[in-house]
């Protein structure tokens, strides 16, 4: 796909050149929405792909177009900042956990309500949660019964965390 990027901006930019000759205010209305949507996305540049997701860019897609566990770093400070010592989790992250400062933690297993602080993944609520319903033959999502609770924080675009009492 890296490949076709260059073209697609030549592309885009041959557009944006007819519409000036034509249309100049509708190729500044363009050029600034694409400026401005950029900034608002700020920081969180992975998770956006496209104004439709809006703010809750996990109702239209989840998995590696949102979440590539760049939300550990905010999980670990956000964490540290309610003084949580421990909590269970199922977030996607391939890297090393024991560098990223996490308070004590258990992985959530699925089917499995727990309660305290429960940190988890849009991609893992989601993706996971209906790949292992499909394996063991059920029709509910494997963190269903997170549908209950409200979460008390979003981190970043890719990660929810729950208090359950």
């Amino acid at each position: 796909m890296l490949p076709l990027f260059p073209l697609l901006a030549l592309v885009g930019a041959g557009g944006v050149s007819r519409l000036w000759q034509k249309q100049r205010i509708a190729a500044v209305a363009l050029l600034l929405w694409i400026v401005i949507s950029g900034a608002l996305s700020h920081p969180d540049y992975i998770a956006y792909f496209n104004e439709l997701g809006g703010s809750h860019p996990e109702r239209i897609l989840v998995d590696s177009d949102l979440d590539w566990g760049q939300d550990m770093n905010r999980l670990a400070a956000e964490l540290k900042r309610r003084g949580v010592d421990y909590f269970h989790m199922n977030c996607l992250y391939t890297g090393d956990d024991t560098r990223l400062g996490l308070p004590n933690w258990d992985t959530l297993e699925p089917y499995q309500p727990v309660k305290g602080w429960v940190a988890v993944s849009h991609t893992m609520l989601k993706n996971y949660g209906w790949m292992i319903a499909q394996q063991q033959g059920r029709k509910d999502l494997a963190f269903a019964w997170l549908d209950a609770y409200r979460p008390v924080a979003r981190i970043g675009k890719s990660i929810l965390l729950y208090r359950i009492d």
